[in-house]
């Protein structure tokens, strides 16, 4: 749990509006390019490389003009470079045994 800062490089949108379909609009100018606020996390983490984690962010700053703050849960699902290592290394029977 503890604070987050974000900074906002690209905003592009797809949709149908009024019966007209746009494709690909920036919509960087709407936004707020800082976002900052409270993050808190819970996880759990299999097999010492495969984890899952769920966030919470709390946006504490104002992210368009119209007053709307950054709140939003996700899930992560993580593996770490010991996932491939275990999965693709072959272990050497031989280790440990003298000729």
């Amino acid at each position: 749990m503890g604070p987050y800062a974000s900074y906002l490089l690209k905003s592009r949108q797809d949709g149908t509006a009024l019966g007209m379909e746009y494709d690909n609009i920036n919509t960087i100018d709407f936004y707020e390019t800082l976002d900052y606020g409270i993050s808190a996390s819970i996880g759990v983490a299999i097999l010492q490389s495969l984890f899952f984690e769920l966030n919470y962010n709390y946006g504490l700053s104002e992210i368009n003009s119209g007053g709307g703050n950054n709140h939003f849960f996700s899930l992560n699902l993580m593996l770490s470079s010991m996932f491939f290592e275990v999965l693709f290394t072959k272990p050497d029977y031989n280790e440990g045994f003298e000729d």
